[in-house]
């Protein structure tokens, strides 16, 4: 009760009511489609010339010094490849969680090696764009991003990636005419990679306490189908400790 009141008390000082947020946003990857319920709403399906790989996540957890504040800053990475080709899609969610810092929308004008900057509408969805380049060890990596920040703790950014030579880190005036043909080739390429599309919500019919045996048994069934899909998800890697055992008590909640 008294975490309740905590929370009432916090949520309307610092954020002037908590309408609108929630607990339950729920992201994963399944059929090479990344879904995210909220904060951004929406659906990426990924060309099936790149593969789901991997998620990773990872958490910088700041410090205090002086009159200097860090906020701890929570980052998601889903990864699509096709290394055959040199070619790769890159999800990123980044959440702040100390509710007086704001995360900015994405400039890709300030990176190292820009080529250009603009902005883009995908299914109704605004995102800020860049074409930049990004060196490594012996190669450099082409790169269009595309970026928005959803509410005031989150960034989400999708990243396009060709592996290329070392030639394009150089002022884009000095581009050669093969150079030139490659970027126009780049950037349908990166158009696409992915489709944006609406998030859908798929939600199970309640069933009463006075429906006959029959139908109960039928909604056991669909209760161990439930355990069986998240299971599958978690040890895939698909679904977090902390989201599957969530997931588990509510599903235990509603028997």
């Amino acid at each position: 009760m008294r975490k309740t009141i905590l929370l009432s008390i916090a949520c309307g000082i610092l954020l002037s009511g908590c309408a609108g947020i929630s607990f339950e946003t729920k992201r994963f990857v399944k059929n090479n489609t990344f879904y995210s319920s909220q904060f951004p709403k929406l659906t990426i399906t990924v060309n099936d010339n790149l593969e789901y790989a991997s998620k990773k996540s990872s958490r910088d957890d700041g410090e205090n010094t002086g009159k200097t504040k860090y906020t701890s800053i929570e980052t998601a990475w889903y990864y699509f490849q096709n290394r055959a080709m040199k070619r790769e899609l890159n999800i990123s969610l980044e959440s702040l969680h100390e509710q007086n810092w704001y995360m900015v929308a994405p400039d890709y004008s300030k990176e190292k090696y820009p080529i250009t900057s603009g902005k883009e509408t995908l299914n109704g969805v605004g995102f800020y764009t860049g074409i930049f380049v990004v060196p490594k060890d012996n190669y450099s990596m082409l790169i269009k991003a595309y970026g928005k920040s959803s509410g005031d703790r989150v960034r989400f950014q999708i990243f396009y990636i060709e592996y290329v030579g070392n030639e394009w880190l150089t002022e884009p005036v000095f581009y050669s005419s093969q150079q030139r043909d490659y970027l126009s080739a780049f950037k349908r390429r990166a158009g696409e990679s992915f489709t944006v599309s609406d998030y859908v919500e798929q939600v199970v019919p309640a069933i009463s306490q006075s429906v006959p045996v029959v139908a109960r048994e039928e909604q056991v069934l669909t209760t161990k189908e439930r355990f069986q899909n998240i299971q599958d998800l978690y040890k895939s890697g698909l679904m977090t400790e902390e989201e599957y055992q969530a997931k588990r008590k509510e599903i235990m909640s509603e028997l």
